[in-house]
């Protein structure tokens, strides 16, 4: 069985529609853009499912990991920026310069791994629903 798309024009209407899905036993999975969810159907929601999702964790970490060698590139940055001013030191500028390509080829593994990561997470969930609500359409 493939999922089903619902799209409606109003929050309500797709709260409607969830929970008539939900009550007669189909799995429907809200999407949910800014749009404001009845909270007895977070549960169906996307947001939902993927903080719950086994592979939560690691994104997290990845996300982590992210953010520390983003802080370590803005660090270093700095310090090329205040070493260059002066013109001395060249050798010490030559190996920050180095770790700058490093740290942002270590970052951009961290967020090719991530996206990986997420877009089977999202593939998952999807599989797993019958039914897909999208927010009203605009």
């Amino acid at each position: 069985m493939h999922p089903i798309l619902v799209c409606t024009y109003t929050n309500v209407a797709v709260d409607n529609l969830v929970e008539g899905f939900a009550a007669v036993g189909v799995k429907p999975l809200r999407i949910a853009f800014g749009g404001k969810v009845k909270p007895s159907l977070f549960e169906h929601t996307l947001d939902y499912k993927l903080d719950q999702h086994p592979l939560k964790p690691e994104v997290d970490q990845l996300a982590n990991q992210e953010q520390t060698l983003d802080s370590g590139l803005m660090t270093l940055e700095k310090a090329i920026f205040t070493l260059e001013k002066t013109r001395r030191h060249q050798s010490r500028l030559d190996n920050m310069k180095a770790d700058i390509i490093f740290k942002e080829r270590q970052r951009n593994f961290v967020r090719s791994k991530k996206y990986v990561l997420k877009q089977k997470m999202l593939r998952e969930i999807l599989a797993a629903a019958d039914v897909v609500n999208l927010s009203p359409v605009v």
